[in-house]
């Protein structure tokens, strides 16, 4: 992982993501992801003029004033981020993988909320397993990151992703990327989801339209080029190594053979 990179792509592009924000954080996603909405600050005496509609009428009844409540804005939050390791994500092309690709993303995005003063939660879901790293920003978030990669044996002592790993992993099950996805928006938590979404058609389509959750699809050139022949393997029927997609285009994609990191940055401007 070249944080140098990483740290390259943030500064450029740092003046347009945070141009709208105030001297308190405007949040990391403030055009595309909502926060937690308001938060209660503290007591007000009624003038005319005012909502009425956030009189609180418990502590006026003990009181000879009306009072209102007042609000101030969430804006920092806490994002999750749900990272999917299956064996399909070591495919890729240029010595990039989609997995690669993936912890650079969330990388990037351990930067930006260091920048932004939010934090994030990523979860690893690897062999059915979920394992939850703790909410952190900037530099200490990745290295939390790659000290669970290193755990995990997804890293190899070069700082690279572990091809040989591939072998020994299964696919994540529907069942659990259905649990942890209802975990988190059912919090009204926006989550951010890194998968190639390998035979999760159905299901995510279906979640896709909850406002808090966020798929994102990563695919290599070697995911999209059609094979000459077909490929008939258990459920998986078609040609290419992203079979069973056709309903999945709608959703926002990014391929290893691009300038993944800008153009991620660009969707959330």
């Amino acid at each position: 992982m070249n944080i140098n990179e990483i740290e390259r792509v943030v500064k450029s592009f740092q003046g347009v993501i945070f141009k709208r924000s105030s001297s308190v954080s405007a949040g990391l996603f403030k055009s595309k992801i909502r926060g937690s909405g308001l938060q209660f600050r503290d007591h007000q005496i009624y003038s005319h003029g005012d909502d009425v509609r956030f009189i609180d009428w418990k502590v006026s009844a003990r009181n000879s004033n009306i009072h209102l409540k007042t609000f101030e804005e969430e804006r920092n939050s806490l994002i999750y981020v749900l990272l999917d390791i299956s064996p399909t994500m070591f495919y890729g092309s240029n010595k990039t993988t989609k997995l690669q690709a993936s912890l650079e993303i969330c990388a990037l995005l351990y930067l930006l909320t260091q920048k932004t003063n939010d934090q994030l939660t990523l979860i690893l879901l690897i062999n059915n397993q979920s394992i939850t790293l703790p909410p952190l920003k900037g530099k200490m978030g990745i290295v939390s990151l790659v000290k669970q990669l290193e755990k995990l044996e997804v890293y190899d002592q070069h700082g690279g992703v572990n091809l040989l790993i591939q072998r020994d992993l299964k696919s994540n099950s529907t069942e659990l990327l259905e649990t942890e996805i209802k975990k988190i928006v059912s919090k009204r938590r926006d989550l951010i989801l890194l998968s190639d979404f390998n035979l999760q058609e159905s299901f995510v389509n279906t979640a896709s339209k909850n406002r808090y959750f966020h798929p994102l699809r990563i695919v290599s050139p070697i995911d999209l080029a059609p094979l000459r022949f077909s490929i008939n393997s258990g459920k998986i029927k078609g040609t290419g190594l992203s079979l069973n997609q056709g309903n999945l285009v709608s959703l926002p994609t990014l391929a290893t053979s691009e300038k993944y990191l800008e153009l991620f940055l660009r969707r959330l401007k």
